[in-house]
């Protein structure tokens, strides 16, 4: 079965009046810079002889097959007869012409005709198609035989200007010489009339598939997109029409393809490539079938078994504009030739819209144009124009709440426009509380096609980014996730994802980040895991649980949480409990103490542990042997462990604590690469068996004000260490000879601020390889002095 290819665009837009579609009023310019005209059809004809029979047959075929038909009948009443009748002939695309015997003799059918042949010079993609009914085309041409001579003769007899008269020769020279048809006296006038219209349907231009009920942002990026397109550039080439899914590129293609389709021999717009493969081992055929089928107007001359060579054999041929919206494999490009755009005739473009750039690995050559979603302005115009009825006001904060949560998708303006609109407004804040929490089914379905096209692995890995790694180091994610017992490589599959249009690079820097809506989509879609029972999803609850995340923001009361619930928790992966403010409250079902619990919370699976007001004295309490990250920020730490901790897959070890005393061994942790024990001013030293990290690339001891002892002689063995941070340790003894102890990896990384130590010479000391080297000595009372020494 044959999917459908024209579907309703997801993008609201209206088309606007003809003349903003004009760069100017000159059809000489390419069709996509001038107007659309107005009319499908003109028709010149006599009314004396043809008016009432068999041009009145032909009208009503044409209306019946969905024709704008105009003609000298038509023209408004009380308006001058001759501008009027040159706008209608102008605002048509097909010219018809009825030759018939009466013809010559009408003054104004002549003057129709120069009309029409002045507006062939002018804009000149415009069609006339003449039909010589009951005459020889030869006469018309010539005016030397039967009706048409002795017409001639009576316009002289009758003194006709000699102008005139020769611009009516020319004209009807001009015009009979163009392929038409001609009824033989005798003919069938119904069959006849049944030709015609078949051929002036494959003239006509195709209806528009650009039809929403607002037009917003659609201008600027349809005239970016043309200019991407290089029209005037003769060698066929592929341009990639990229975007998330929802940001209205199937609408933007539209809108194009409109503008620019007259200037091409063959055109097809396929929609929603990426449904035909639903279609079983047949795909490939159906696909192909459809594109023929189009590309001739024929549904009757594809041949499944010269399907690859019939299409090759049509597009080489003929400038050929092809759409294809929605591709997400290659094999979709390749089924039609597309890899190879130089097997295109002259001229011809190629317009894939697609989600995923892996679709196109490929191609052996295109040019890529990134669909910029709406702006603040764009946004609120597009949702007001359909929550709003034009009478009303709108709320102006309510609004740009909307426009804020909606990030500038077109999909979801809309979509939430129309939703508010069929509720009364007093219940509008409800309903966007709702919005807040879970997404409209309208754009959970669209948005999810993309994730449900994923592998099992990637759409647990989106999962993860959508509800736990969202705006985190690109370079974190890939440690916490790499797993190559099981041969998971997350750097691989996160570019998979960002090839998609899941995933988004951050600008400037290595964050993963999601679009909101992209984000709340993959969370919907664990929360559909169990409406009813929260515990049974993946990413919050009991022994299901891989994730629990708990933003800063989201607890507005005092909430006590009872330790032991965390027992149930077996499987979990990933821990982000952020309580800024206190809110969260700790205690044990029992003991008297969380301390106190025994045995050690279990989380044999855990990979990533961040804490804000950790609840525990030591790290102890937690059995995390597979742990790569550990971040605590604040609480009741004053111990890292006792003895030593068996944390062999640690990467990172993060701890901000005001009242850490003591960090324990460093034993059992010699993969670690960065260690920051950062503003915990009660550590006054570090343990020696630092020097046992050899793969520690950074450390930042940055505010231990009461820090004096560091086991330099150990830190000068770390082959790896690159980076040191000691930031505002005023009591670090020693320091002066260290700094020109330095290994010379270490030569611009070494920073120091607020140390106190002497300098005894104001000269060039003598620094080993080093190019420059800065240091700031500040105290807490007295301004700056900055020092700087370069070779």
């Amino acid at each position: 079965m044959k999917l459908s290819l024209l579907l309703l665009s997801i993008f609201p837009f209206k088309r606007q009046r003809d003349e903003d579609y004009s760069c100017n009023d000159n059809d000489n310019e390419p069709f996509h810079c001038s107007r659309r005209p107005k009319h499908d059809v003109f028709l010149s004809y006599s009314n004396e002889d043809v008016g009432n029979s068999f041009v009145s047959h032909l009208k009503g075929a044409l209306q019946r097959y969905g024709f704008d038909v105009s003609d000298h009948t038509s023209l408004p009443v009380g308006q001058d007869e001759t501008s009027s009748l040159l706008k209608a002939i102008e605002e048509s695309w097909i010219y018809v012409v009825v030759f018939s015997t009466q013809y010559p003799f009408s003054v104004k059918c002549l003057g129709e005709l120069v009309l029409i042949r002045d507006s062939i010079s002018k804009f000149k993609k415009r069609r006339v198609f003449p039909i010589f009914y009951k005459v020889d085309p030869s006469h018309v041409r010539s005016q030397r035989h039967g009706c048409y001579l002795q017409a001639f003769q009576a316009h002289h007899h009758n003194h006709a200007d000699r102008v005139r008269v020769k611009k009516w020769k020319h004209a009807l020279e001009d015009v009979s010489k163009l392929v038409g048809e001609t009824f033989e006296t005798g003919e069938n006038e119904e069959n006849f009339v049944r030709r015609i219209v078949k051929k002036l349907g494959k003239l006509k231009l195709p209806v528009e598939l650009f039809d929403a009920d607002h037009a917003v942002g659609i201008e600027p990026r349809a005239q970016d997109l043309i200019s991407e397109l290089r029209l005037d550039d003769p060698d066929p080439s592929v341009t990639a029409l990229l975007g998330m899914s929802g940001s209205g590129k199937t609408t933007l293609a539209k809108a194009v393809y409109d503008r620019i389709v007259p200037d091409f021999d063959a055109k097809c717009f396929i929609e929603n490539t990426r449904f035909y493969k639903r279609n079983g081992p047949k795909w490939k055929h159906d696909l192909q079938q459809d594109v023929f089928s189009q590309l001739t107007e024929d549904d009757d001359l594809f041949h499944n078994v010269l399907a690859s060579s019939n299409i090759k054999k049509i597009v080489s041929n003929q400038k050929v504009l092809l759409v294809l919206d929605d591709v997400d494999k290659y094999e979709q490009l390749q089924a039609l030739g597309v890899q190879d755009p130089a097997s295109f005739g002259w001229g011809s473009r190629i317009l894939v819209t697609t989600t995923n750039k892996q679709s196109l690995c490929g191609l052996r050559k295109y040019t890529s144009y990134d669909i910029k979603l709406l702006n603040e302005s764009e946004s609120s115009k597009l949702f007001t124009g359909i929550a709003y009825e034009r009478s009303q006001s709108n709320d102006k904060k309510f609004v740009d709440e909307i426009v804020s949560l909606a990030g500038g998708v077109p999909l979801v303006l809309e979509v939430w426009g129309h939703y508010f609109k069929s509720h009364e407004r007093r219940q509008w804040p409800i309903l966007l509380e709702k919005l807040r929490r879970i997404p409209h089914e309208d754009i959970q379905k669209k948005l999810q096609v993309s994730y449900d096209s994923l592998s099992p692995r990637a759409k647990n890995l989106f999962l993860d980014i959508a509800c736990f790694f969202d705006g985190m180091d690109r370079d974190l994610v890939i440690k916490v996730l790499h797993d190559e017992e099981n041969a998971f490589f997350p750097d691989i599959e996160i570019q998979d994802l960002i090839d998609k249009g899941l995933v988004r690079e951050g600008e400037g820097d290595d964050r993963l980040t999601m679009h909101v809506v992209i984000r709340d989509m993959g969370r919907e879609v664990v929360r559909q895991e169990n409406e009813d029972d929260p515990g049974q999803r993946s990413r919050l609850g009991t022994d299901l649980v891989r994730s629990i995340y708990l933003d800063k923001y989201d607890l507005d009361e005092d909430i006590t949480i009872q330790v032991e619930a965390f027992r149930k928790m077996s499987n979990l992966m990933f821990i982000k409990l952020g309580d800024y403010n206190d809110k969260l409250q700790w205690s044990s079902f029992y003991f008297s103490s969380i301390d106190e619990i025994m045995p050690p919370l279990c989380f044999k699976h855990l990979k990533y542990l961040e804490w804000e007001e950790f609840p525990f004295k030591c790290l102890d309490k937690i059995d995390m042997s597979n742990a790569v990250v550990i971040k605590l920020h604040g609480g009741n730490l004053d111990t890292l462990w006792e003895g030593f901790k068996s944390l062999m897959k640690l990467r990172i070890l993060f701890v901000e604590m005001n009242g850490l005393n003591k960090t324990g061994s460093f034993i059992g942790l010699e993969n670690l690469e960065k260690l920051v024990v950062r503003n915990s001013h009660s550590l006054k030293d570090l343990d020696g068996s630092i020097g046992c990290l050899q793969k520690l690339g950074t450390l930042d001891l940055s505010g231990c004000h009461e820090l004096k002892e560091v086991p330099w002689e150990m830190i000068h063995k770390l082959t790896s260490l690159v980076k040191i941070y000691l930031k505002y340790c005023p009591n670090i003894l020693n320091i002066s000879n260290v700094l020109w102890n330095l290994p010379n990896r270490l030569q611009n990384s070494f920073q120091l601020q607020g140390i106190s130590c002497e300098i005894e010479s104001m000269g060039e000391p003598a620094l080993p390889d080093f190019q420059h080297i800065y240091i700031c000595f500040k105290s807490y009372h007295q301004k700056s002095v900055q020092v700087f020494w370069s070779k």
